[in-house]
């Protein structure tokens, strides 16, 4: 029976290379079905299984920098009366500075337009308040709900682009905002003025020298410009 069988797949063989060479027409699963005495319908593969590597979207660490300042704010400082000024920071743009923080829109208390940003080199936040004679521009520190240690208030006067010296600056959140007038906020601005001039005259302080300052300070003042 061995015999008859070996001979009998030799001829299969046989039979099967030359309908291929004669007709070109048997898939090569035949000729390898063939080959081998098997029957196509009941070759088997094996499946193949590929996994998909997973990928975990980490959160933005810049954008939460700026969403700390979300809400509205009391900052305060002495020049030599202390001032107050309140803010409302709610809307993040997607645009960023030059260092990759974003910026976030807002108002002042007199509904006029400021901006704030998060500077990633420096580790510190920045807000510009644009004023009528005077910019009002903070440098600080910040755990989301108050104004830490180290952080500046200076005034810039729009005509001449003189700054004050830094004045320590002091903060918190809080829960609402009261509206004021447009002369309010010129009286405000003078009054500020002549006090910081005091301030050089007397004391001999300037404002800052470092070139970084300055310029984070001119972006938000061009950023700011292209939203009026």
């Amino acid at each position: 029976m061995k015999k008859a069988n070996n001979g009998f797949m030799k001829n299969l063989h046989y039979l099967c290379l030359i309908a291929v060479i004669t007709l070109g027409l048997m898939p090569i699963v035949g000729i390898n079905g063939c080959a081998s005495g098997e029957d196509e319908t009941t070759a088997t593969t094996t499946p193949t299984t590929t996994t998909t590597p997973t990928t975990t979207t980490l959160p933005d660490s810049l954008l939460a920098k700026t969403e700390l300042l979300k809400g509205y704010w009391h900052f305060y400082y002495t020049i030599t009366s202390t001032w107050d000024d309140y803010y409302t920071l709610d809307n993040i743009t997607g645009d960023t500075n030059y260092e990759g923080g974003y910026y976030i829109n807002g108002t002042d208390e007199y509904g006029d337009l400021v901006i704030a940003s998060y500077w990633p080199d420096s580790e510190h936040w920045t807000l510009l308040d644009p004023g009528i004679s005077m910019d009002q521009y903070y440098i600080f520190y910040t755990d989301g709900s108050t104004i830490l240690e180290n952080s500046c208030s200076y005034g810039i006067d729009i005509s001449t682009e003189e700054w004050s010296p830094c004045f320590t600056l002091y903060g918190e959140k809080i829960y609402s905002i009261l509206a004021r007038q447009v002369e309010e906020r010129i009286e405000s601005e003078e009054m500020r003025a002549i006090e910081a001039e005091e301030i050089r005259a007397i004391e001999g302080e300037e404002g800052p020298t470092d070139d970084s300052i300055k310029q984070k300070y001119w972006q938000l003042k061009q950023a700011i410009d292209l939203q009026k």
